[in-house]
């Protein structure tokens, strides 16, 4: 059954209202937010037909909602993937912004379910950065930033390998021994 069933968890990442999540994941949603997305992508691919694979949205106090169709290239292959382009439509305007190489994203796990091959690995990943402090709420504001991030981790003398987070003297490879990781 997958993570997203438990009645405690609904389906996606969620954060400062917004909810994100995977294209492949989005029926997992309830019936008013498949609708507003498919309302939005509508209007987005009347106007822009760019690549997107996560979903961002939210609706503001005055009932607006705001969708944002996200495309992250490497999501699937990359611990940290950047965010490539945007676009955004609130009611029936689009907004289309490329961001080439400043914005990442973390916990995605949380933008799948636990029937997804990769989902343990991630999750994996998310636990070690926690135990390391990356993801402490000094920092949560900041390491969206691929070059905050990078700062981070060089701060604390940490890599990303692969999935996996070492030192900054491991050669990245498979079966890192548990106790030269963090």
């Amino acid at each position: 059954m997958p993570r997203f069933m438990d009645k405690k968890k609904k389906p996606g990442k969620r954060v400062g209202g917004y909810i994100y999540i995977h294209d492949n994941y989005r029926h997992l949603l309830e019936e008013k937010e498949r609708i507003l997305i498919k309302e939005a992508l509508n209007i987005k691919t009347q106007k822009n037909s760019s690549p997107w694979n996560i979903v961002k949205f939210f609706i503001n106090s005055l009932g607006t909602p705001f969708v944002s169709f996200l495309w992250y290239p490497d999501f699937y292959h990359v611990a940290h993937p950047r965010l490539v382009q945007y676009t955004t439509v609130s009611g029936e305007e689009v907004v289309s912004t490329s961001r080439l190489g400043g914005s990442i994203i973390h916990r995605k796990e949380l933008m799948v379910d636990n029937t997804r091959q990769e989902f343990e690995l991630w999750s994996e990943l998310t636990r070690m950065e926690e135990r390391a402090g990356l993801l402490s709420k000094e920092h949560r504001s900041y390491i969206g930033r691929q070059t905050y991030w990078e700062a981070l981790l060089e701060e604390k003398g940490l890599k990303i390998c692969d999935h996996t987070l070492c030192d900054m003297w491991d050669i990245p490879y498979k079966g890192l021994p548990r106790w030269r990781i963090l």
